[in-house]
């Protein structure tokens, strides 16, 4: 799921600077920060939920 939404965001970057005529080089590392932004979220706040009670069971009858 994180990595469909990161490769959709960065082909619609891709896709402006493809439209829009960047040409400077200010121009490409806006856009490169742009195309960032998504990897920086997922990276520092998009965690995988806590395990719950349920879960911990569930994997301590497996172990056994």
């Amino acid at each position: 799921m994180k990595t469909a939404i990161a490769v959709a965001w960065l082909i619609a970057v891709v896709a402006v600077a493809i439209i829009l005529p960047v040409t400077s080089t200010t121009g490409w590392l806006t856009i490169a920060g742009f195309a960032a932004l998504p990897f920086v979220f997922m990276r520092l706040a998009w965690r995988e939920p806590s395990q719950t009670l349920s879960e911990s069971i569930s994997k301590e009858t497996r172990r056994r």
